[in-house]
């Protein structure tokens, strides 16, 4: 059975078009770890209410609609202080959870390799550490529901000094593995292949698009990665090496999708996960055109570039979803990238023209010709091999014949041994 829930919100939005947006997000949230949204409370307030958030004549409110539809918890579309759950929890007697709390159950729910679980740890014992006087049944509980499941300990039986050193541990732990991480990096782009990244907001239709890529060239089944209709359905960064249909090779990265309003604590904790993008040669912008909050979207997405500097890196809007529109509407230029492509991820003919787009763009700054060079010169000859792409060798008398793509900063360096 589905676990009940009622969302609780307070409204002081100025614009209320992003009121019922943020809304509409959270009860996506709340589905995407299998609730059942039996109702919304709104307090229509620009002042927050020390003591409940949203005022205890609404707390009152809000007891008694629970009891009437038998609901579990009570998810609230905005963080709270430890002592407002704390009072929220007395008043209403049920399960009392706030925005990060859900994002955190779902980034729980989500990790599966060691780096991303303990990514989930540090986030969610850097969101207790400040709120240790509260009562928290959410996660103190031992029994189901949302708000009590996913990895690390049960942070309510460590006292704040114990949390402290957690958090330098798994600090330590993950600052040594992304050492690691970066020297992996270093060694994938020693590659002939290049990197395209899927970066967007989640939802957008990332990993739909990744296996329909995946599907086109012709890999396994057990390669394709895991893609539904929820929202952060996918966590950790997933890689993959795809060969478009006129057999240009490279590796396909699949990112954590981003929303509205993360909170940036979170967002910090997934830095690693993220910073993947910096190691692109193309970032593919997936755009849900279908959403009524595209714009918004987009302004995130921009956000989160700049955050993460990667403006100098090589970008591609792919405004996917144009099956679902009622008419031939193109959201507004976000002003991300000056190259743009329309499709829907479901239609095999326009999978095969974003490959084309792809391929288009991660050789037009390329070079392809032919270079000879003397066996005498093996440095220079592994130094060409090492940073050329889609080589061909052909061993001669002399020399070696060299058909490759080389960057145009790095052609000049060869020029003198190119064949005329």
């Amino acid at each position: 059975m589905k676990e009940k829930v009622i969302i609780a919100a307070l409204n002081n939005y100025e614009d209320n078009k992003d009121f019922e947006s943020s809304l509409k997000e959270i009860e996506r949230l709340a589905e995407s770890v299998g609730a059942e949204v039996c109702g919304t409370l709104v307090q229509n307030n620009m002042k927050i209410d020390s003591k409940t958030y949203i005022g205890k004549g609404k707390a009152e409110e809000l007891k008694e609609a629970s009891e009437n539809l038998n609901v579990d918890t009570i998810i609230f579309n905005n963080e709270l202080t430890g002592s407002q759950q704390k009072n929220l929890e007395k008043i209403i007697k049920k399960n009392i959870i706030d925005r990060t709390q859900l994002i955190l159950e779902i980034f729980a729910n989500r990790a599966h390799t060691p780096i991303s679980k303990m990514q989930v740890e540090l986030a969610k014992a850097k969101y207790m550490l400040p709120r240790l006087k509260g009562s928290f049944q959410s996660f103190d509980r031992q029994g189901g529901g949302i708000g009590t499941r996913g990895g690390g300990e049960t942070l309510m039986e460590t006292d704040r000094r114990h949390i402290l050193l957690r958090i330098n541990y798994l600090k330590d732990r993950l600052q040594k593995d992304e050492v690691t991480r970066d020297n992996k990096r270093r060694n994938r782009n020693r590659t002939d292949k290049k990197v395209v990244s899927l970066f967007g907001y989640t939802n957008a239709g990332k990993s739909t698009i990744m296996n329909k890529m995946i599907e086109s060239s012709s890999q396994r089944e057990d390669k394709k990665v895991y893609s539904d209709d929820l929202l952060f359905a996918t966590l950790d960064t997933s890689l993959r090496e795809v060969v478009s249909p006129s057999g240009y090779e490279f590796i396909l990265s699949d990112t954590v999708g981003i929303i509205e309003d993360i909170p940036i604590g979170l967002v910090e904790s997934f830095k690693s996960t993220l910073e993947e993008l910096k190691y692109s040669d193309l970032i593919l912008i997936v755009l849900d055109t279908s959403s009524e909050n595209a714009q918004r979207q987009i302004h995130a997405i921009n956000d989160l570039i700049e955050k993460l500097d990667l403006k100098e890196i090589k970008k591609l809007e792919v405004y996917n979803k144009i099956d679902l529109l009622e008419d031939d509407y193109l959201i507004s230029d976000a002003g991300l990238s000056d190259n743009k492509i329309r499709i829907s991820a479901r239609k095999d003919e326009d999978i095969k023209k974003l490959f084309e787009k792809i391929e288009e763009l991660l050789t037009e700054d390329l070079v392809s010709t032919d270079f000879f060079i003397d066996y005498k010169e093996q440095k220079i000859i592994s130094e060409l091999l090492d940073l050329a792409s889609n080589k061909k060798v052909e061993k001669k008398d002399t020399g070696l014949l060299i058909h490759a793509d080389l960057e145009k900063y790095y052609y000049e360096r060869f020029k003198k041994y190119e064949c005329k």
